[in-house]
């Protein structure tokens, strides 16, 4: 971290020295325009508005370098003031040493799909018995609020498996 913030240092105090001569480039591109204009005031020669036109191009490209200046001027200070951390964080690529079965992601899995299947077979049953239509129930219905929640519980199980989404437990390799 120390040689990083040596390294932004001299950037930011070469962009100090580059800053200091934009300024003083457009100082001078002023000073000559001004000079200019104020001895040439009352000639309208197609000369001088050329000279004229030279001297003002010449200003405002030496301000358009002093703003650019400034600005990598500021990021540098900024750079050189961040604070570097000495140390990384490392992800361990060694083979574990305890078994990772994930049992209780495995065991609500099954138990949500036997709530399925014993909701369905019971439904097929009545369905056989009488074959009228046969009403499951609405949004709000026990059954619907039942499996809403058993969703929900096998999400916030998959999403906390080591602290990311990206690795549902039902399904790792």
């Amino acid at each position: 971290s120390e040689k990083r913030r040596f390294i932004a240092t001299k950037k930011f105090d070469n962009e100090t020295a580059l800053l200091s001569s934009a300024k003083e480039s457009m100082e001078k591109s002023r000073n000559d325009y001004g000079s200019y204009a104020d001895s040439h005031r009352n000639t309208k020669t197609e000369s001088v508005r050329q000279e004229m036109n030279l001297f003002q191009g010449i200003l405002e490209n030496s301000q358009k370098e002093y703003e650019n200046s400034v600005r990598q001027s500021v990021r540098q200070k900024m750079l050189s003031k961040r604070s570097y951390s000495s140390f990384a964080i490392i992800r361990s690529n060694t083979v574990p040493t305890h078994k990772d079965t994930h049992l209780g992601g495995w065991i609500v899995a099954f138990v949500v799909l036997s709530l399925l299947l014993a909701k369905g077979y019971s439904l097929y049953k009545k369905r056989k018995q009488n074959p009228q239509k046969i009403q499951i129930g609405g949004l709000f219905s026990p059954w619907s609020i039942t499996i809403g929640v058993w969703a929900a519980g096998i999400d916030y199980i998959q999403r906390r498996s080591y602290g990311s989404a990206n690795k549902p437990i039902l399904y790792k390799h």
